[in-house]
């Protein structure tokens, strides 16, 4: 006799519990109440015979168990989606893929080259959502993920597409004098980017400067947010050259003397196996790769 398949409800419940790693969110989520949550998660534990969280004190952790059960639970239930999902469109059905971005990377990259992609792949359409955390439980998000992370990252799934070469960019408008070095820069603000302040004393010191008392401006969490401040006049600030390029080439923005930076840091792929080998899933990766800088 065949073993018995928990329902695919509860194993639901198992991987939104694991994801958040509380019962009460996983219950806001699911629009369950706590007490269900819990008695699925039971009920499940008993059914297979083993422990999936550990609680404590209020707080709950994954077994080592639960652990080697969350990633063959997750891939069978987006396999099943994915079954479903193809079983039901027709042949003169678009397949729809789910393509998770970092926010700068979709509005100043992505969107520029829909027209491309939409001739290039006719019979694909892109969902783009915009890419959370790249934690361990959330870096398979959707079809395709694209993360920056360090270039430290060993993680064996992630495939490099492109590594960041920051560029120094300012508004031609905002340059009332001639740039003839490095330190005439240093008039103008540095805007910051909050979640990596670090960029600009490396990008000084890749160039032999050691600033007194550098000049900083409105920090921005986005890329796309602080093109948006040059733009507007509002100081200088390090973009990834493949983001910029267009405004490059627009004329909105400068590089004066040539400056750029390549930090430690690179734009990688994630995509689970058994989704790659999905053709949409495998011609959207070709055309990420294609489209990318190397």
């Amino acid at each position: 006799m065949a073993m018995p398949i928990p329902p695919v409800k509860t194993l639901m419940t198992f991987t939104v519990v694991a994801q958040t790693l509380s019962f009460s969110k996983a219950a806001v989520l699911l629009n369950l109440t706590q007490s269900a949550i819990s008695k699925q998660i039971l009920q499940l534990e008993a059914q297979i015979g083993c422990t999936l969280f550990e609680r404590s004190g209020g707080k709950i952790e994954l077994t080592e168990m639960g652990r080697r059960y969350l990633p063959s639970v997750v891939e069978a239930l987006e396999n099943l989606q994915h079954a479903t999902s193809n079983i039901m469109q027709t042949p003169h059905t678009k397949s729809r893929i789910a393509l998770s971005l970092p926010p700068s990377v979709a509005s100043m990259w992505l969107i520029p080259r829909l027209e491309h992609f939409r001739q290039s792949l006719p019979n694909i359409e892109l969902a783009v959502k915009a890419s959370i955390t790249s934690d361990i439980q959330n870096r398979f998000q959707g079809d395709i993920a694209v993360h920056c992370l360090p270039l430290a990252n060993l993680d064996e799934e992630a495939e490099l597409l492109v590594r960041e070469r920051l560029m120094l960019v300012v508004s031609p408008a905002l340059i009332t004098s001639p740039i003839r070095n490095i330190r005439d820069l240093l008039l103008y603000h540095s805007i910051s980017h909050i979640t990596r302040p670090q960029i600009w004393q490396q990008f000084w010191h890749s160039h032999g400067i050691a600033p007194d008392s550098p000049s900083y401006g409105v920090g921005f969490e986005h890329f796309y947010m602080a093109l948006e401040a040059v733009k507007q006049q509002q100081g200088m600030a390090l973009i990834p050259e493949f983001l910029v390029n267009d405004s490059l080439l627009k004329g909105e923005v400068i590089n004066p003397l040539g400056l750029y930076f390549d930090s430690q840091y690179g734009y990688f792929l994630y995509s689970l196996g058994y989704k790659r080998r999905l053709e949409p899933v495998s011609q959207v990766i070709s055309w990420l790769r294609d489209k990318m800088p190397r």
